[in-house]
């Protein structure tokens, strides 16, 4: 019974946690943004979807170079 419990409440949160944006109101995308910055270095809690990409070059000391990106989203 206790692990009944447990799903149903998870299977809950889940429905729940996953329905919200249908249900959100956002502002659409447009061309003409003016970027302002430090306003901008931070979310847009106004649209659905964010990413920010972080990148760079490395290089070992043996010689070997590599590149990276690391990507953070937000739905």
């Amino acid at each position: 019974m206790k692990n009944r419990r447990k799903a149903t409440a998870a299977t809950l949160f889940a429905l729940i946690f996953t329905m919200r944006p249908m249900f959100a109101q956002y502002k659409p995308a447009l061309p003409g943004y003016h970027y302002e910055f430090p306003r901008d270095y931070f979310n847009h809690p106004d649209y659905p979807t964010e990413f920010w990409y972080y990148t760079g070059n490395l290089q070992s000391d043996d010689g070997h170079k590599f590149g990276f990106e690391l990507t953070f989203f937000r739905y």
